[in-house]
This record gives structure tokens, sequence and C-alpha cells, in this order.
């Protein structure tokens, strides 16, 4: 494969014992952001469809990532906004080119770094949502209403929560106004009205997200090649839209600084 790994690639053979086979088997740990890439940061794109041949001819079955979580302040992927969501990060931009949603200029001219050897996740931060703002403002005119019905509950109220919290320019959202703090149906019902075009915006990513992470796994499938991850840590800010979904999560009270969940 063309390109270098990046410094925070961690490399390492593990093996697993199969049941009833006995069999020994190995693969590779490599983060999808260590995936060589010409925007900033590794992604979905054919350098990963690339890594899973030189697994299968390097006799390995298993790829091992790191959580693939919208990650947030210091972008560790063990601290992620949601567990039912994904980073937008690794969305492919040449996929979306391909699509009639990108133009190979407008990726071009976003400043996502200039040198592959780190990750500058401060000007990825500035510069992606905004190419990817550009192919959301081209698809929604013919897909917006098709979207939900191919996210998850508790995806599309991430989405929700993301989108207020830009509102309140990215405060916890133990620091938002009561009303919406606390869910009161109507605050939720003005703020998805007000903020529809925003939350659209995090349903968007995360249909694109969904649709190439699904193609990659199922091709790291098919060529014998087993992709696992580790266990996701969520922020307190998450527990917002955790909340909101989850059935056996029947009581929340918040007040200036603490969260008490209770749990039924």
């Amino acid at each position: 494969m063309k390109g270098k790994y990046r410094k925070d690639f961690t490399g390492t053979c593990t093996f697993k014992q199969k049941g009833i086979n006995n069999m020994r088997e190995c693969g590779m740990l490599l983060p999808i952001a260590s995936l060589p890439s010409k925007y900033g940061i590794g992604c979905f794109s054919k350098e990963a469809y690339e890594f899973v041949d030189q697994l299968k001819e390097g006799g390995q079955s298993f790829w091992q990532i790191l959580p693939l979580g919208p990650t947030g302040f210091g972008d560790s992927p063990y601290q992620a906004f949601s567990a039912f969501a994904g980073n937008p990060y690794f969305i492919d931009l040449e996929q979306l080119v391909g699509e009639g949603l990108l133009t190979e200029d407008e990726c071009e001219e976003a400043d996502f770094g200039d040198d592959d050897r780190y990750i500058a996740y401060d000007k990825i931060y500035k510069a992606r949502f905004k190419v990817l703002k550009k192919a959301y403002e081209r698809w929604k005119k013919d897909h917006h209403q098709f979207i939900k019905s191919k996210l998850d509950p508790e995806t599309i109220e991430y989405c929700f929560y993301m989108a207020v919290k830009d509102h309140f320019k990215s405060a916890s959202w133990n620091k938002w106004d009561k009303d919406i703090r606390l869910r009161k149906p109507a605050a939720v019902e003005k703020y998805k009205k007000m903020l529809a075009d925003e939350i659209g915006f995090y349903e968007f990513q995360q249909f694109e997200f969904n649709e190439q992470w699904s193609r990659l796994k199922a091709y790291a499938n098919e060529n014998h090649s087993t992709s696992n991850y580790d266990a996701y840590k969520f922020t307190y800010g998450s527990m917002f839209s955790h909340t909101a979904t989850n059935s056996q999560l029947r009581q929340l009270y918040v007040d200036e600084h603490f969260c008490y969940v209770y749990i039924i």
C-alpha cells in the first residue's frame, strides 16, 4: 500500500483460540485514523481496502481498530460523544466526490494539515465540517426525507443533541436553558423545528458514515478479516442523548454540577 502510516499507529499481533477447531489465528491493530490519506486523517477510503488485501495476503484473520465514535475535546477514541454514532472524520471525501456531492477542488482547497506524519486535529475540526456541509447542501435536495428510516433512534437522538449543543456554543448540556436541559416536551419540539437543518446535517453525516463503514466491514468479512474494536466510554455530555432513548434509564435529575441517573 502506498503512503506511510501515521505516528499514532500502534501495531500488534493478537491470537485467538476458536473453540471447536482450536485454531490459532493472528491479526493486527491499526486505527482507521492511522491509514494513509491526502485529506489529513485515515478514513474508509481505498487505502482501507488495500490494507484488508494486505492482511489477506499475509495470512491475517483479524483487523483490530479503535472505537469509531465521534470524539470530543482531546480527540480520544475512548471518550466519544455517543456509542450510537460514528466519527465523521472517517467519511471518505473521495467517495462523496464520486457521488457528485463534492468536487476535487473543494477537497484540495481545505486545509487539513501539511505533514502526513501527524494528524492536525485542530485543522481538521475547522475544515472537515465545512466541506461536509457543502456535500450536505447538495444531498438534502433529494434525500432528506429518506434518511431517518436508515438511522437508529439512538443515532437520531445524538444528531438532535449535537445540533442543540452547537446552538449553545458547545456548552455542556447541564449549562443549557432549563427547559431543554430537562427535556420538556415543548422545548424539545421547539428546538427540533428551530434547528431542523442543523439536525439534518448531523443525520447526513451519520448516514454517510454508516454506508461507508458497512461496505468496508463487508469487504473485510468477505476476505476473511474480522474487524474488532475496543469498548466505548461516553463523555458526561452524552448522557443527554442516551437517557432519552434507553428505556432502562427512567429518571434523570440535573443540578448545576451533577447528573443523577436512576436505573430501574
